[in-house]
């Protein structure tokens, strides 16, 4: 397996500057779209990878606006029917290339926020309110499922918490797989991506 990992970095290197840079972004743009379907998939989707491929493919060349003019058509009432929408497929998908384009050397709570109003536009919670954008919960949430969120009250200084961590690691030199994982054990720790914000 090694060699023949070899073998394709050789063949790569070899290749005009122009199709390094083709192939590249290609590869880029399919693990981006791998991680939208896998995080959604985390979230309970059920939208198939195909049809997030797809779809992803179908709108992942359009710009912000255009992407914003077509969630606009999607009625609201589709979360009800519906949770696992094209609505949250697309709107990962602005989160994710708004991370990207507007990379930092440090981990902010503003980038988060805003990858969160990104992430939640326009959908509504289980209890069927809708969701306050990139705000933090303050009340009490217990789902018809039984599971119980993180207190409102421990969510700002948890938030503190986890990006000093994250800051402080990342400064450090932990290797970037690690971090990942170390960060995704955080957020299944506190079920972050439901509790820590009102979802």
């Amino acid at each position: 397996m090694i060699s023949r990992f070899s073998d394709m970095e050789k063949r790569y290197q070899q290749l005009p500057k122009e199709q390094q840079d083709a192939l590249m972004d290609s590869f880029k743009r399919n693990k981006l779209y791998s991680l939208i379907f896998a995080s959604n998939k985390f979230e309970g989707s059920q939208i198939s990878r195909g049809e997030t491929m797809k779809l992803l493919e179908t709108w992942g060349e359009q710009g912000e606006t255009e992407i914003k003019a077509h969630l606009n058509t999607i009625d609201k009432q589709t979360k009800r029917q519906e949770p696992p929408s094209r609505r949250e497929v697309l709107q990962h998908f602005l989160a994710a290339q708004y991370l990207c384009e507007n990379p930092s050397p440090v981990l902010t709570e503003e980038q988060i926020k805003n990858a969160h109003a990104m992430l939640t536009n326009g959908l509504l919670s289980e209890d069927g309110d809708d969701i306050e954008p990139g705000n933090y919960r303050t009340h009490d949430v217990i789902t018809a499922r039984g599971h119980v969120f993180f207190p409102p009250q421990f969510v700002n200084d948890s938030m503190t918490r986890l990006i000093r961590d994250f800051n402080y690691f990342a400064s450090n030199g932990l290797d970037t797989y690690m971090l990942a994982g170390w960060l995704m054990a955080e957020l299944n720790r506190w079920s972050c991506n439901q509790t820590l914000f009102k979802m």
